[in-house]
Protein backbone atom coordinates (compact mmCIF):
# COMPACT_ATOMS: atom_id res chain seq x y z
CA UNK A 1 0.00 0.00 0.00
CA UNK A 2 2.75 2.75 1.06
CA UNK A 3 4.84 2.01 -2.34
CA UNK A 4 1.23 2.39 -4.70
CA UNK A 5 0.74 5.39 -2.99
CA UNK A 6 4.44 6.71 -3.43
CA UNK A 7 4.04 6.24 -7.11
CA UNK A 8 0.74 7.81 -7.03
CA UNK A 9 2.59 10.93 -5.78
CA UNK A 10 5.17 10.88 -7.86
CA UNK A 11 3.17 10.64 -10.56
CA UNK A 12 1.24 13.39 -9.00
CA UNK A 13 4.05 15.49 -9.14
CA UNK A 14 5.05 15.15 -12.60
CA UNK A 15 1.64 15.24 -13.86
CA UNK A 16 0.04 18.26 -12.06
CA UNK A 17 3.50 19.98 -11.47
CA UNK A 18 3.18 19.99 -7.78
CA UNK A 19 6.02 19.78 -5.97
CA UNK A 20 4.79 20.93 -2.35
CA UNK A 21 3.85 17.81 -0.39
CA UNK A 22 0.23 19.92 0.72
CA UNK A 23 -0.79 20.18 -3.31
CA UNK A 24 0.24 16.94 -3.85
CA UNK A 25 -2.19 15.57 -0.70
CA UNK A 26 -5.21 18.15 -2.56
CA UNK A 27 -4.80 16.65 -5.46
CA UNK A 28 -4.47 13.36 -4.52
CA UNK A 29 -7.50 13.35 -2.43
CA UNK A 30 -9.38 14.87 -4.90
CA UNK A 31 -8.72 12.11 -6.85
CA UNK A 32 -9.89 9.51 -4.56
CA UNK A 33 -12.93 11.27 -3.83
CA UNK A 34 -13.82 11.23 -7.56
CA UNK A 35 -12.89 7.36 -7.68
CA UNK A 36 -15.30 7.29 -4.87
CA UNK A 37 -18.10 9.42 -6.06
CA UNK A 38 -17.99 7.72 -9.40
CA UNK A 39 -18.53 4.48 -7.84
CA UNK A 40 -21.60 5.73 -5.96
CA UNK A 41 -22.97 7.99 -8.32
CA UNK A 42 -23.73 5.33 -11.67
CA UNK A 43 -26.37 3.91 -8.93
CA UNK A 44 -27.57 6.46 -7.74
CA UNK A 45 -27.85 9.05 -10.42
CA UNK A 46 -27.80 6.76 -13.01
CA UNK A 47 -25.04 7.42 -15.88
CA UNK A 48 -25.79 10.73 -17.07
CA UNK A 49 -25.58 11.31 -13.34
CA UNK A 50 -22.22 10.20 -13.25
CA UNK A 51 -21.35 11.24 -16.78
CA UNK A 52 -22.16 15.09 -15.37
CA UNK A 53 -19.91 14.59 -12.23
CA UNK A 54 -17.41 13.06 -14.13
CA UNK A 55 -17.39 16.13 -16.07
CA UNK A 56 -16.98 18.54 -13.68
CA UNK A 57 -15.09 16.81 -11.63
CA UNK A 58 -12.00 17.07 -14.39
CA UNK A 59 -12.91 20.64 -15.20
CA UNK A 60 -12.13 21.28 -11.69
CA UNK A 61 -8.90 19.46 -11.67
CA UNK A 62 -8.10 21.31 -14.31
CA UNK A 63 -8.82 24.42 -13.39
CA UNK A 64 -6.82 24.04 -9.78
CA UNK A 65 -3.86 23.09 -12.20
CA UNK A 66 -4.49 26.25 -14.25
CA UNK A 67 -5.12 28.44 -11.13
CA UNK A 68 -1.22 27.04 -9.82
CA UNK A 69 -0.01 27.78 -12.71
CA UNK A 70 -1.32 31.70 -12.78
CA UNK A 71 -0.29 31.87 -8.70
CA UNK A 72 3.21 30.93 -9.55
CA UNK A 73 3.42 33.17 -12.32
CA UNK A 74 1.50 36.49 -10.12
CA UNK A 75 4.33 35.38 -7.53
CA UNK A 76 7.57 35.13 -9.17
CA UNK A 77 6.82 38.72 -11.32
CA UNK A 78 6.42 39.89 -7.76
CA UNK A 79 9.44 38.26 -6.90
CA UNK A 80 11.08 40.23 -9.98
CA UNK A 81 12.04 37.42 -11.82
CA UNK A 82 10.79 37.14 -15.76
CA UNK A 83 8.65 33.88 -15.26
CA UNK A 84 5.53 33.46 -17.60
CA UNK A 85 4.13 33.54 -20.91
CA UNK A 86 1.59 36.08 -22.90
CA UNK A 87 -0.35 32.18 -22.57
CA UNK A 88 -0.62 32.71 -19.22
CA UNK A 89 -3.59 35.44 -19.43
CA UNK A 90 -5.24 33.22 -21.74
CA UNK A 91 -5.59 30.40 -19.15
CA UNK A 92 -6.78 32.45 -16.69
CA UNK A 93 -9.60 33.15 -18.65
CA UNK A 94 -10.30 30.29 -20.11
CA UNK A 95 -10.65 28.74 -16.77
CA UNK A 96 -14.33 30.51 -17.01
CA UNK A 97 -14.97 29.77 -20.15
CA UNK A 98 -14.26 25.90 -19.56
CA UNK A 99 -16.51 25.72 -16.85
CA UNK A 100 -19.17 27.87 -18.80
CA UNK A 101 -18.82 25.20 -21.57
CA UNK A 102 -19.08 21.97 -19.97
CA UNK A 103 -22.23 23.65 -17.42
CA UNK A 104 -23.67 24.84 -20.69
CA UNK A 105 -22.95 21.57 -22.63
CA UNK A 106 -25.01 19.66 -19.16
CA UNK A 107 -27.82 22.03 -19.46
CA UNK A 108 -28.51 21.82 -22.89
CA UNK A 109 -28.12 18.27 -23.66
CA UNK A 110 -30.59 17.17 -21.24
CA UNK A 111 -32.48 18.45 -17.86
CA UNK A 112 -28.84 18.05 -15.42
CA UNK A 113 -28.94 16.56 -12.32
CA UNK A 114 -28.40 19.28 -9.74
CA UNK A 115 -26.30 16.92 -7.05
CA UNK A 116 -23.94 15.55 -9.69
CA UNK A 117 -22.91 18.23 -10.57
CA UNK A 118 -22.31 20.43 -7.33
CA UNK A 119 -20.58 16.98 -5.97
CA UNK A 120 -18.35 17.35 -9.28
CA UNK A 121 -17.59 21.39 -8.31
CA UNK A 122 -16.79 20.50 -4.70
CA UNK A 123 -14.00 18.24 -6.37
CA UNK A 124 -11.04 20.48 -4.88
CA UNK A 125 -13.02 21.35 -1.56
CA UNK A 126 -13.08 17.48 -0.68
CA UNK A 127 -9.42 17.18 -1.53
CA UNK A 128 -8.94 20.39 0.54
CA UNK A 129 -10.68 18.48 3.34
CA UNK A 130 -9.10 15.81 3.15
CA UNK A 131 -5.27 17.46 2.76
CA UNK A 132 -6.41 18.96 5.74
CA UNK A 133 -7.37 15.76 8.18
CA UNK A 134 -3.93 14.44 7.17
CA UNK A 135 -2.06 17.56 8.18
CA UNK A 136 -4.18 17.25 11.82
CA UNK A 137 -3.26 14.54 12.58
CA UNK A 138 0.21 14.04 10.85
CA UNK A 139 2.82 12.81 13.51
CA UNK A 140 5.55 15.43 13.60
Amino acid sequence: MNRAYRNLEILLSKTFKVEDSTLRDIVLFSIIYTAVMVVISVPLFGWWGAAQFIVMAAVMLLNFRWLKEIVDVITSRAAGEKVGHPADVLKFVFRYLLIGIALYAIITLQRPDALPLLLGLSNMVAGVFGAAIKETFRRK
